[in-house]
Order: structure tokens, then C-alpha cells, then sequence
């Protein structure tokens, strides 16, 4: 009998701990989405709101950023009507990387005739980090075998 009442104690714990690790992990999400809308706040005081709105619009899309060059970027995912729709208009590589990139940066914004006085490798990257918030190949993929 004792050994069934440990048994009782570790499966009531156990819960308990794995709620308390949720807890712990989602209030450390919520810590570190406060510190990055305080840091874009620093950059321009509308962009956390403006942040918000895009989440808003465009739901399910990743929203995100990186530096490049210097230069902070704000960007999202594309859904696949809007990756058809660019990529069926029948433009080279680097033209498609321009429609991409122009087509996903959120801030600052960017647009098609602006390319020719940035930097030559910033469509390309912009480009890259959009496919990948487009779920384009770059997550880890691990096949499981059935």
C-alpha cells in the first residue's frame, strides 16, 4: 500500500510541475515579446502599435524582423496566393526577389522602383528571410517514420 501512495504522489505532482513549467516558459515569452516592442519603440515610437495592426491584418502570417546591413527590417510570411501571384508573372530571379521582398516588408516600406538605390544583396536577403517566414525549406524538417 505505501508504495501505491508514491505512486499517487508522483502522478498528482507531475501535472503541477509540467503546468508550472507552461507557466513559466509562456511568462517568459511574454517578458521577452515586452523588451522587443520597448526596443522597436526606441526605433520609432508607432511600431509596436503598428506591429499590432499588422498581426491584426495579416493573421497567420509570421510577422517578424532582422538587421541587415544595419538596418532594422520588419517583414512577414507570404500566403501562397500571393507567391503564385508573383511568381506566375513570369520575371527573372532577381525581379521575383524584388516583388518578394517589396511584397513582404512591413517597415520600412519599400517599393518596387526603390530597389535600384539599395543595396545590391538586400532584395536577395529580404527575399530569403521572407520565404522562410513563408515556411519555404529553412525550419528544420525531421521525417518520422510511420
Amino acid at each position: 500500500m505505501p508504495e501505491d501512495k508514491k505512486t499517487d504522489d508522483k502522478q498528482t505532482s507531475e501535472p503541477t510541475t509540467e503546468a508550472h513549467d507552461r507557466q513559466a516558459m509562456e511568462a517568459a515569452r511574454e517578458t521577452n515579446r515586452k523588451r522587443r516592442l520597448e526596443y522597436l519603440a526606441q526605433i520609432h515610437k508607432d511600431l509596436p502599435a503598428m506591429v499590432d495592426q499588422w498581426k491584426e491584418k495579416f493573421r497567420g502570417a509570421k510577422i517578424e524582423s532582422a538587421h541587415v546591413g544595419g538596418q532594422l527590417y520588419i517583414y512577414r510570411g507570404l500566403n501562397r496566393v500571393e507567391y503564385l501571384g508573383i511568381m506566375s508573372q513570369g520575371m527573372d530571379k532577381a525581379k521575383n526577389e524584388e516583388h518578394l521582398a517589396s511584397k513582404g516588408t512591413l517597415w520600412p516600406s519599400i517599393g518596387i522602383l526603390d530597389w535600384a538605390t539599395l543595396p545590391a544583396g538586400l532584395p536577395v536577403t529580404l527575399s530569403d528571410l521572407i520565404l522562410a517566414a513563408s515556411s519555404f525549406g529553412t525550419e528544420e524538417v525531421v521525417p518520422v517514420r510511420l
